[in-house]
């Protein structure tokens, strides 16, 4: 198979044959989600997170990395974070104009394609990415990669079946029904989950899953000889440009981005006519862009540094500016939880209608700005640590 393969859904598409059997599920894929209990910290960015447990399952070994926060101790999958730094979302933000639902779709940072590559070059495992393209034959190809890579005992990642284009897991097929079983963060959201139905496992089952499903990622074998694991080391100086190149790029796919998005957000803030109108609902909306972008910044830059202390402990002649940096990303999941008190807590019910208060909204833009300041400054310790293994490749 080759590094990395894409085809068009609909080209040399083909009925699959279902055999003997009925049903085809893989047992124990470990669920995905942002509760996970069993001591495990909440993964709350669905592609590395998918990623990592299907890794897991298929048998690549990641230790399991102990952290401590609010005073609980828990556990993080090493791949979950390795795959939010070398992919960029560890670095990333997204703000549309208005208030846009898909300000959290962190892999439009980039060519999501980009994304995926750095993902499976650091996994050392080739792959092969099956994209819809709205024609008729769309759900024979899909169903046929993903049976095929079922069959083959490896569950494969999805993007939609259950709500947005956000990525899941796909662990069973069931021929009867043409439904594909699962795991996937909208599973339980009740806007979205209608049509969801439920395996004693907890697992989703979801019948007419093609024409939700943006695309298919099957996962390969081992690249090269299998003995090589991917090394920080070796990669920190790729990974560190690829890291700026999100912070500082302004604007992709017709978003605000990086410490662009920061401004574009804190500005959106304190227009104040966008809650003129008492509409429960419209405030409860706007309210949710803006917990999505909170929660974003909470959750990758949290995973930020972690990444950065991992690769500081790889390149200890590298560690003092990324160490700092790595400070400045901790600041700002710690402004993160400033802003959630602003409105009494997450679990707040009435948050939406603290949210519109116009003086809560710029106190909290001016944390958002003071994000990022922050996150400027952490940017600019990796520049230092750029150009610091620059001058030491050059000696």
């Amino acid at each position: 198979m080759s590094y990395i393969g894409s085809i068009n859904v609909g080209q040399g598409a083909g009925g699959v044959q279902p055999g003997a059997r009925d049903r085809l599920v893989l047992p124990d894929v470990a669920r995905v989600g942002r509760r996970l209990g069993g001591g495990r910290n909440p993964e709350r960015i669905p592609f590395p997170s998918c990623l990592a447990a299907c890794l897991r399952y298929i048998g690549d070994y990641y230790p399991w990395v102990p952290v401590r926060e609010h005073s609980m101790d828990g556990r993080l999958n090493y791949s979950y974070i390795r795959t939010m730094g070398v992919t960029g979302m560890a670095f990333g933000l997204l703000w549309g104009p208005g208030w846009s639902p898909g300000n959290a779709g962190l892999m439009s940072i980039a060519d999501p394609d980009e994304i995926i590559d750095r993902a499976f070059r650091a996994a050392g495992r080739s792959y092969e990415t099956i994209w819809s393209t709205g024609k008729p034959s769309d759900g024979d190809t899909l169903r046929r990669a993903l049976v095929q890579s079922l069959e083959s005992g490896r569950p494969v990642l999805a993007f939609g079946v259950i709500g947005p284009p956000e990525c899941c897991i796909i662990t069973g097929y069931d021929y009867e029904k043409d439904a594909v079983i699962g795991w996937s963060y909208y599973q339980d959201d009740p806007g979205v989950s209608q049509d969801v139905e439920y395996e004693p496992s907890g697992c989703f089952q979801v019948r007419n899953w093609a024409s939700n499903t943006a695309g298919l990622i099957t996962i390969g074998d081992r690249t090269g000889d299998g003995t090589r694991p991917f090394s920080l080391a070796q990669s920190a100086l790729s990974i560190l440009n690829w890291a700026l190149r999100v912070v500082h790029t302004p604007g992709v796919h017709g978003l605000k981005s990086g410490l662009a998005a920061y401004a574009a957000w804190a500005e959106q803030l304190v227009h104040d006519s966008d809650f003129a109108a008492h509409d429960e609902q419209l405030l409860w909306q706007r309210y949710a862009v803006h917990d999505s972008a909170v929660e974003v910044v909470a959750e990758c830059r949290w995973t930020a540094s972690r990444f950065l202390t991992l690769m500081a402990d790889a390149v200890p002649g590298l560690s003092a500016p990324l160490l700092v940096a790595a400070e400045y990303y901790r600041q700002e999941y710690s402004l993160m939880l400033r802003i959630w008190s602003f409105v009494g807590g997450r679990a707040n019910p009435e948050a939406h209608s603290r949210f519109a208060d116009p003086a809560v909204r710029r106190r909290i833009a001016g944390i958002v700005s003071n994000a990022r300041d922050a996150d400027a400054r952490a940017a600019a310790m990796i520049n230092q640590a750029v150009a610091a293994q620059i001058t030491r490749r050059g000696q």
